[in-house]
């Protein structure tokens, strides 16, 4: 009896209905950074390429696909006095499979891929990692990524990037940068 009870017990819990969204990225926000202080914060004018950053924010839109069994009663038992609520799911169909950057030169308007020159934080004990290794070893999808300039050769002094966010599908999101001035 007392294992019946224990199993009904957390039913009547008042917990909101749980939904199932499908995740649905959609265009990527750019925003170029300075790291040269205490705190990150955006790049205003000239920069030292040391000390710079991009932050990408993968845009997306939840899609319900699907509402959770909302189950009432107590079937004649007592309900406990602490219960856990089942949060919403969310289903990444269409993940981010990796990102891609590239610089091109104001000057010459000659651009180059430049992926590995940038590094986002994502090991073990929060120091920067590969774009590479990060996409290979990830478990958990994110919509944000700081990426840091971690290579300055093949940098010109007046350039803009390109971000290429590319799904599983093949599907690209791209966006660019306005132009940066480093020093």
């Amino acid at each position: 009896m007392f294992v019946v009870q224990s199993l009904f017990s957390c039913i009547p819990c008042d917990c909101p209905k749980s939904q199932i969204y499908d995740v649905k990225y959609k265009s990527i926000t750019l925003t170029a950074y300075d790291t040269s202080g205490l705190q990150d914060k955006v790049m205003e004018d000239t920069i030292n390429k040391n000390a710079f950053g991009i932050s990408v924010a993968v845009d997306f839109e939840l899609e319900q696909i699907a509402k959770s069994l909302d189950i009432k009663g107590n079937f004649g038992f007592n309900a406990a006095m602490a219960c856990d609520c089942v949060g919403n799911e969310y289903n990444y169909s269409d993940p981010i499979d990796r990102i891609e950057i590239f610089v091109t030169d104001s000057k010459t308007s000659q651009t180059r891929e430049i992926t590995d020159h940038f590094a986002t934080y994502g090991d073990a004990n929060g120091g920067l990692i590969s774009l590479k290794q990060y996409f290979n070893n990830r478990h958990v999808p994110y919509e944000n990524f700081r990426l840091k300039l971690v290579k300055f050769d093949l940098i010109p002094n007046t350039a803009t990037f390109t971000v290429n966010t590319y799904l599983e599908s093949g599907k690209k999101l791209s966006k660019q940068t306005g132009q940066i001035n480093f020093f």
